[in-house]
């Protein structure tokens, strides 16, 4: 059942939430056609940003493209509460990295992720590697992220079976170094928890100032460049 943002069991967690900010997801009403698969910060006793997850999987198993809305905006997000700027991604956006470095240019310090990621592609035979394949993906996702973008990465993945499917787990929590700050098991619940020091945001930048040195002027030229030349080649 599609929730709208105002009001609703939305309005009610973020009463319910007090003092704290929480992120989840939630099926949202569209203003026309159907809804979205959305990501909700809830702060401030309301639902304060939402991200409507822009890429929808319609292949192999998946099949989100015939019921879900797409987004079409990339969007940080300023939280009073948490004192840095922060975005949000779902699930399949995440593994097209535009998505993060759209956000980065926006100026995020925390990448949120939350996903409900289907275990696949076992990894027994790799040597020391087991588990699912799929979740070590996610695993250098949230890593070159971090790494490369300077910033937190909080993503939570969602466990469990559910008819005849199940999800991998392996929820974590990264530094910008890359470092693992917390992570939880696969195919099992727990509570993921880690103190962030935000003064790690300045050091690993400073440390690897990739995000200082990207050339976003000269990127977004190219961007533009090469989408004319593809339109160029399709009327051709």
């Amino acid at each position: 059942m599609a929730v709208p943002v105002k009001g609703g069991p939305l309005e009610g967690l973020a009463k319910e939430a007090g003092p704290m900010a929480v992120a989840l997801g939630a099926v949202v009403a569209s203003r026309a056609g159907p809804p979205s698969n959305t990501g909700v910060l809830l702060e401030g006793g309301r639902a304060a940003f939402v991200h409507r997850k822009v890429y929808l999987p319609n292949h192999g198993m998946f099949e989100e493209a015939r019921y879900f809305s797409p987004g079409d905006r990339l969007r940080a997000h300023r939280s009073k509460g948490l004192g840095l700027s922060l975005g949000v991604l779902v699930c399949r956006d995440l593994w097209h990295l535009s998505s993060a470095v759209a956000l980065s240019y926006r100026g995020i310090d925390l990448l949120i992720a939350m996903s409900a990621s289907p275990g696949r592609d076992l990894t027994e035979g790799r040597p020391g590697e087991d588990g699912f394949g799929s979740l070590r993906m996610l695993q250098v996702l949230d890593e070159a992220c971090a790494r490369c973008l300077g910033v937190f990465v909080v993503h939570a993945n969602r466990v469990g079976t559910e008819e005849g499917v199940t999800f991998a787990g392996g929820s974590e929590i990264l530094e910008p170094t890359g470092r693992v700050a917390a992570r939880g098991p696969e195919d099992e619940e727990a509570l993921v928890t880690a103190d962030l020091d935000l003064d790690l945001l300045r050091r690993a930048r400073t440390a690897l100032p990739l995000e200082r040195d990207e050339r976003r002027d000269m990127v977004a030229r190219e961007v533009r460049d090469a989408l004319r030349e593809r339109g160029r080649r399709a009327e051709d």
